[in-house]
């Protein structure tokens, strides 16, 4: 058997929540398996999901559809019907007929699935929840319409139970109907006819090679279900020293009932098997929370240094040129607008004094050479006082304290408001931010440098023409007619407005990189500034990150003697490993990396939540105020969510470590405690009957120890293997099993489908609706009341003859009496008497509980030991010949003799008689040995 092939259905509304897929344990790695579901939503609002076990093969057929195939739905008032389970979204036989309108639906996409899967169906697995009506009706159409299509598969149906608690009296009336079906369809005593076309449906062979009865786990997804099936198909071929697998035994077995080749195998009844399981993994969900934290403080962190690399920009020194950021030169020395003066745009110097100049030449005065000269020097001295740039060089270049430092915090300002836009549209970090601010800070030191030089070449150039032109007066002063003249032709007017153009330039180029100069100084305190807000607004980050980590550490410090949580879900006990430092420090690259992924994203939506405030002010109150924790929160849960589905390898090493850590102490306390609530557990759902059910009485058990490899010789498996033999729990063979990274250990035993412990209470609910034959019909899917009649009297699975036994003893002993037509029954002192609502003894035979059977075979096993009825055996003697008296006269017509009655009649008698035999001589007479009773 390939156990890897299988094709799994799941019916009814039990995986509704399948969708949420549970990713954290890949149990299905490398497993082959096709998935379809098949259910019926019964409104529009509660459609179910379109995913099944990871696979998009889900059929939903809507009870709506019903209102197509049946017109008379449609009619006034069909929504209220007033019979019980008549109506068309909870009737079975109506569920029934839906099905069967749609099988080529059906079939095309279990075909579809199996193609897609790439699967051979050699085990197909039915997981049935038996709350759902429409499920615990169709069950068998799909059932016998799969074995038609695949007849070398094996079959394993699973019957999921709810818990009797969370029912209401009409659900439980359901799963009841859906029991009493499954009783005589598992026994060949009844089936349903194939309603397309209403010919019988073939049960001479065994229809299926293990059939489970389960409680519905707790826990709904895909992970449960997927690593349930892994579970139930190991166990179910695990073999066993004495009596094979448990496939081959059930199988066979099965064969014989359908078949009985001798009384004995006539009188067997078709077992199921019940699994339970007990496992040590690693604590994923625990791990999580942790994660998350640890997500956070490094998705904070993150938040000061990580951009989106498709919208990142440059921040170099030319970029923050082309943004504004950086003054030119031109702009510090004043030749072009600079924070926002609005001065427009002037070409250079240079060029504006050879201007002036030129004008000056063109206006020369009278006067002989030096005259003329003097003339020049002080129109040009007027222009640079009054005339250039409009106003005068030194009002031009003024640099008071007040201009510079408004001049500066408005530029200042300007840059902020650009990084602020760059931060909060995604192009830049905090970090990018501050290293550009330090960048622009250092520029502007090295240019202060080249300013502070280039003042002293002004002043050396200044010194220069001052000195030529002194000297040109002096020689003029000094020398005579003669020596003027040629001094004149020397050095022309136009060579002395050059000389004096080039003092007046140098002058004003010396206050250009003064200013610029003392700009640069005024604008430092203002950078500093915003290069301090920017560091507070990474600090704040970096706080809430430290104080989260701080607060995981103690966490994590304070959980150090919590290194074990027991889970219990439905027949799964689970013990999980809790994470510690150690494992948190394993995904701690995967951590950062992925907090880097998604800090872009945080940031936008801080950026939003910030609105139309502005400023990285702003932005530290934001922080201080905690009004993003629910994005990072958010983030952070989905970072963990990924880490943990993408790091399969570090998973499966993260509790090889936790398992290699367990020391002595710990490893015993696991062996010992983690298989002991399996038995437990197993007779919480199963309650044995023994003898009080069936005389042919017969119990088997299967196990395995499913574990990774790498801890295949792990000291914990071999103190599991011990304990399992101390507790009397079958050998376990130890295997390798799919998506169990830890340790598994798989128990099942069978058991009778009458032993599920609250299957009474489904039939009770069931028979509070035997008076309403519609109610039985919808109830049903198939067959007349009088076919659900017999069936339900044939589906009673007893041991008539051992009731009867104790039923006369009880009456005998004064515990069973009758009373105004209806039988009391005192099980015990402490009980409450049990009511049966009938005048005949024979009926309390097939009423009373199996349950309370066994209870009165305890109590009266008690009274035995007590010697009770041998000290009142004769009283007890003639109590039971009165009893038997009256039995005869309620079994006889009135006037005929034994020997004379109908045979029907005087069976009624016979099988009581024989019964006070057997009890003579097993509770009336002393005996050296006695056989108990009591369960097998």
């Amino acid at each position: 058997m390939d156990a890897e092939q299988k094709l799994i259905i799941g019916l009814g509304d039990l995986f509704k929540t399948s969708a949420n897929v549970d990713a954290y344990v890949p149990a299905t790695t490398g497993s082959k398996y096709a998935a379809v579901r098949i259910c019926s939503s019964k409104t529009q609002e509660n459609l179910t999901d379109s995913m099944f076990l990871g696979q998009p093969h889900c059929i939903d057929m809507r009870r709506q559809l019903l209102k197509q195939l049946l017109p008379f739905l449609n009619r006034t008032g069909a929504f209220e019907q007033k019979t019980p389970f008549s109506g068309f979204d909870v009737s079975r036989r109506y569920a029934r007929l839906l099905f069967s309108q749609h099988q080529d639906w059906v079939w095309s996409s279990i075909v579809s699935s199996l193609r897609e899967a790439n699967v051979e169906a050699h085990n197909i697995i039915i997981l049935i929840d038996m709350a759902d009506s429409f499920a615990s009706a169709v069950w068998i159409d799909c059932l016998f319409g799969l074995k038609e299509r695949y007849p070398l598969a094996s079959f394993y149906p699973v019957f999921l139970l709810p818990q009797m608690q969370n029912l209401a009296i009409e659900e439980a009336a359901v799963i009841g109907a859906a029991v009493t079906e499954l009783s005589q369809l598992s026994q060949g005593r009844w089936t349903p006819s194939d309603i397309n076309s209403g010919e019988d449906y073939p049960c001479g062979e065994p229809l299926w090679a293990v059939a489970y009865l389960q409680q519905c786990p707790q826990v709904q997804n895909d992970t449960t279900f997927l690593q349930f099936v892994d579970a139930l198909l190991t166990l179910s071929n695990v073999g066993h020293n004495d009596y094979g697998t448990l496939r081959q035994t059930l199988t066979q077995e099965y064969q014989k009932i359908l078949k009985p080749s001798n009384a004995k195998s006539a009188k067997m009844l078709p077992r199921f098997a019940s699994m339970l399981q007990a496992s040590l993994d690693f604590d994923i969900e625990a791990l999580e929370t942790l994660l998350v934290e640890q997500c956070e403080s490094k998705l904070l962190a993150s938040l000061t240094n990580t951009v989106a690399p498709a919208q990142a920009i440059s921040m170099e020194i030319a970029e923050l040129t082309a943004m504004g950021c950086v003054l030119t030169q031109t702009q510090l020395t004043l030749d072009e607008d600079s924070c926002g003066e609005h001065i427009g745009v002037w070409s250079n110097i240079d060029i504006d004094w050879q201007q002036h100049s030129a004008t000056v030449l063109q206006q020369k005065s009278s006067g002989d050479w030096f005259e003329q000269a003097e003339s020049i020097a002080s129109q040009l001295r007027a222009i640079y006082d009054k005339q250039f740039r409009k106003v005068g060089a030194e009002l031009f270049y003024e640099n008071s304290d007040a201009r510079l430092n408004q001049m500066a915090e408005a530029h200042v300002a300007f840059v902020e408001t650009q990084m602020w836009h760059a931060w909060q549209q995604g192009h830049s970090s905090l970090s990018d931010l501050q290293a550009a601010v330090e960048g622009i800070i250092i520029h502007y030191v090295q240019w202060h440098q080249d300013f502070l030089l280039q003042q002293e070449n002004n002043i050396d150039a200044i010194k220069a023409c001052a000195t030529w032109w002194e000297d040109l007066s002096g020689q003029w002063q000094r020398a005579n007619k003669k020596e003027r003249g040629l001094l004149a032709k020397e050095y022309s007017l136009d060579t002395v407005a050059d000389h004096m153009s080039r003092l007046f330039i140098e002058r004003c180029k010396y206050k250009a990189n003064l200013f610029a100069e003392k700009m640069i100084l005024a604008m430092q305190p203002y950078l500093l500034d915003l290069q301090q807000k920017l560091y507070n607004a990474s600090e704040a980050w970096l706080l809430q990150a430290t104080q989260i980590q701080k607060n995981l550490n103690q966490t994590l410090d304070s959980q150090q003697s919590n290194w074990l949580e027991q889970v219990v879900q439905a027949m799964h006990y689970r013990y999980l490993l809790q994470p510690n430092k150690a494992s948190l420090q394993a995904l701690v690259n995967a951590t950062r990396n992925a907090a880097r992924d998604v800090a872009p994203a945080v940031n936008a939506k801080c950026a939003q939540s910030l609105g139309k405030q502005s400023g990285f002010d702003q932005l530290v109150a934001f922080i201080q105020a905690g009004k993003w924790q629910d994005d990072v929160r958010v983030a952070a849960a989905q970072v963990a969510k990924t880490i943990l589905h993408n790091e399969p390898e570090v998973m499966e090493n993260i509790l090889e470590q936790r398992i290699t850590e367990l020391d002595q102490q710990q490893v015993q306390y696991l062996g010992k405690y983690a298989l002991s609530n399996l038995t437990k557990q197993f007779h919480k759902l199963i309650q044995p009957l023994g003898h009080v059910l069936t005389t042919q009485y017969t119990v088997n058990e299967s196990a395995c120890l499913a574990c990774a490899e790498h801890i295949q010789q792990h000291e914990l498996v071999t103190s599991w293997l011990a304990h399992s033999a101390q507790q009397s729990l079958p050998k376990a063979k130890v295997i390798p099993l799919q998506g169990v990274n830890g340790a598994q250990f798989i128990y099942a035993s069978t058991c009778y489908l009458d032993e599920w412990v609250e299957l009474p209470a489904f039939l009770h609910a069931y028979r509070q609706f035997n008076h309403s034959d519609e109610a039985l019909l919808h109830l049903h899917i198939d067959g007349s009341n009088a076919a659900i009649t017999v069936m339900q009297k044939n589906s009673i699975n007893r041991n008539r003859e051992l009731i009867r036994q104790h039923l006369l003893l009880a009456h005998a002993s004064g515990r069973l009496v009758q009373e105004a037509g209806h039988y009391q029954l005192q099980v015990s002192e402490k009980s409450q008497a049990l009511d049966f609502n009938t005048e005949q003894l024979a009926d309390v035979v097939d009423y009373i509980a199996l349950d309370d059977v066994q209870k009165l075979v305890d109590v009266h096993e008690h009274m035995q030991s007590e010697k009770v009825f041998l000290n009142e055996a004769e009283q007890i003697g003639n109590q039971l010949e009165e009893v038997l008296a009256q039995i005869k006269r309620e079994s006889l017509p009135e006037g005929i003799e034994l020997e004379d009655a109908e045979w029907a009649d005087a069976g009624r008698y016979v099988v009581w008689s024989r019964a006070a035999q057997h009890l003579r001589k097993q509770w009336l007479q002393e005996k050296g040995s006695r056989n108990s009773q009591k369960v097998a």
